[in-house]
């Protein structure tokens, strides 16, 4: 029987969405908070920054609100990952597997480089390689599986 029958369904571009609707929602969702999440501390972080007189509530409301953001996304993550299929949860943690392992040889190089009196980089700035180390993972999985 051959692979392009009209009984087939089309075959979806590995960057599209997986699963059911739901699973679309949930990705989406998660997306979304993921975006906002990264706009908060941004701003949040950029305000901190070029403002040092401020005022104490204005202070602890640009400390909490993103981590409150963060805490809203993990459940948004989690939600994801309890209610999506059995591929999508292995390429999902596979890939989570490959940013963990990513960020600790990164942090201990950070750490070796400050040890040896050189400037190590910001810790912020291993995040955005262990994001996209992140991704990267999620794409590979999900071009292998499809």
């Amino acid at each position: 029987m051959s692979n392009n029958s009209s009984t087939d369904e089309p075959r979806q571009p590995f960057f599209y969405s997986f699963g059911s609707a739901k699973d679309r929602r949930n990705q989406y969702t998660f997306m979304a908070t993921c975006l906002v999440w990264a706009i908060s501390f941004t701003m949040a972080n950029s305000l901190l920054r070029e403002h040092t007189e401020l005022t104490r509530p204005l202070f602890i409301f640009l400390l909490a609100a993103p981590s409150l953001l963060g805490i809203g996304t993990l459940f948004a993550y989690r939600r994801f990952l309890q209610q999506t299929d059995e591929l999508q949860r292995k390429i999902q943690t596979d890939a989570a597997g490959v940013a963990l392992a990513a960020y600790l040889l990164l942090a201990t190089g950070h750490t070796l480089l400050e040890s040896a009196g050189h400037q190590a980089p910001q810790t912020m700035d291993l995040f955005t390689p262990v994001v996209l180390i992140w991704s990267a993972a999620q794409i590979y999985g999900a071009w292998r599986y499809r």
